[in-house]
């Protein structure tokens, strides 16, 4: 019976056989660390033989219990219970990872330990690939510039990296186990509910959505929704989104531009070919004019109605001929009087008075002084006709961000709807009966060409507020530099 030691008056053959070709790796130790079994597993295992190892200190097989207590290595700090994990080491001096399972035996009032021994090794490579690989995924989730979230089979989030919060404004707290359709905007709902259910289905699929931000505003997302499967079977979704707002914002702009292109080339068109008959048609009617004929009415009505067609005419070219502008340094204040000076008769007139507030010194522009008069008298004569049973116009002028100039107008009008106000300026969108839309155009045009922006804020009932903001002409010293 080579390789098994059996207890004093209680040898079983039977024993013997099970433990000596159990498929485990089986020790027996006594309490005092001296090894006192070892099947044919173990052999195999640590590389001895049992007449080597029968009688020698548990020490020979796990280095670990060397100068210490047995029951310290088996159940001490490092132990995970009865089963635990140990650095094993084999004959030829080769340390391997040990899977140890121990079972206390308390035979003729001695204490005796049966260890079960496992070559772990291969294991413990697959759990580190495994734990790599899960820190490479959670790397690549949590660090992602776009959002990324995962969303189980029936529309719920379960997850979202922290790109998601700082582009939603949204903690896991606020969306964890809500429905994804809470944060699609209105108008894209239908088009979300049916990219999730073909993705659900097996579809991988690219779309566009819009989603509302936790401050209220919308994003514009470009969306891959990624199937998850596990085991062949369809779990969920990952979506990764990016934040496309911005280019969205850059189109549209793109496309404004083509728009007012087309525009210009067919106001040019318009405008020259209406323009003969016109001067023709006006020479005839102040002609008739001129012989006292019994209808001046009608004919005061037509030549009313002429000017205004010359009026848009002179607009429309206005907006696509090209003029040459020499910029020159320009005293803002001085400006914006004399323009106030020369709308005041047409505010009396209407009960409107015109209140001008100068903030600090304010600094020279840069600037074509008639396009700028322009730019005013058109906001000027808005802001009057935005009050028919009179009320004031506040005109503040004063520095703006260190090296900008504001020149702010409000009124005390209804107002304009908020859902109108990025309309403003478009080519024919007014909110008046007899607007055309081009001089509010024609303001953001020129403008722009100065450098500078139109912001309007309006509440209805309380009035509008336009604020041109100019830079300020630079300093000659710098200038000279």
């Amino acid at each position: 019976m080579n390789g098994y030691r059996s207890y004093p008056n209680h040898s079983r053959l039977e024993e013997h056989v099970i433990i000596q070709n159990a498929p485990e790796a089986i020790v027996t130790i006594e309490a005092s660390g001296v090894i006192c079994s070892f099947n044919a597993a173990a052999e195999e295992l640590f590389g001895y033989s049992a007449n080597e190892v029968l009688g020698e200190k548990f020490s020979l097989l796990i280095p670990q219990a060397n100068g210490d207590s047995l029951l310290h290595i088996l159940y001490g700090p490092e132990a995970d219970g009865p089963q635990s994990e140990r650095i094993g080491r084999r004959k030829n001096g080769q340390v391997f990872d040990l899977g140890v399972s121990i079972r206390d035996l308390l035979f003729e009032e001695r204490a005796y330990y049966v260890c079960i021994f496992r070559d772990i090794t291969k294991q413990k490579v697959r759990e580190q690939v495994m734990l790599e690989s899960k820190e490479r995924y959670k790397s690549l989730y949590e660090h992602h510039p776009d959002i990324v979230c995962s969303i189980d089979a029936k529309g719920t989030i379960v997850s979202i990296n922290s790109a998601t919060t700082r582009i939603t404004g949204y903690s896991q707290e606020d969306v964890l186990g809500r429905s994804f359709v809470r944060l699609v905007a209105e108008r894209d709902l239908n088009l979300a509910k049916d990219v999730f259910r073909r993705s659900i289905a097996g579809e991988q699929i690219m779309s566009e959505l819009a989603v509302k931000h936790k401050s209220g505003r919308f994003i514009d997302l470009s969306v891959n929704s990624i199937p998850i499967l596990i085991e062949n079977r369809i779990v969920g979704l990952f979506c990764i989104a990016r934040d496309i707002t911005e280019r969205k914002h850059t189109e549209e702009l793109l496309r404004q531009s083509d728009k007012l292109s087309a525009l210009g080339q067919l106001a040019a068109g318009v405008a020259h070919e209406i323009r003969n008959p016109l001067t023709a048609l006006k020479g005839f009617i102040q002609l008739l004019q001129s012989t006292q004929s019994k209808n001046q009415t009608y004919l005061g009505i037509m030549l009313t109605e002429l000017e205004r067609i010359n009026f848009i005419v002179n607009e429309l070219l206005l907006l696509v001929k090209p003029q040459s502008v020499h910029f020159k340094r320009i005293d803002l204040v001085s400006l914006t009087q004399s323009v106030i000076t020369l709308i005041q008769p047409e505010a009396i007139l209407n009960d409107v008075s015109i209140t001008t507030r100068i903030q600090g010194e304010i600094p020279e522009i840069e600037g074509e002084a008639n396009q700028l008069k322009q730019v005013f008298l058109n906001i000027l004569k808005n802001a009057i006709e935005a009050m028919p049973r009179g009320g004031e116009v506040v005109v503040t002028i004063g520095a703006h961000e260190g090296d900008k100039v504001l020149i702010q107008f409000q009124d005390q009008g209804p107002g304009i709807p908020e859902e109108q106000i990025p309309k403003l300026g478009v080519p024919f969108y007014t909110t008046k009966e007899s607007g055309t839309g081009l001089g509010l155009m024609v303001s953001f045009k020129i403008i722009q060409e100065h450098h500078g922006s139109i912001r309007i804020h309006s509440e209805t009932n309380r009035g509008t507020a336009i604020s041109v903001i100019l830079p300020a002409a630079a300093d000659r010293e710098q200038l000279d530099n």
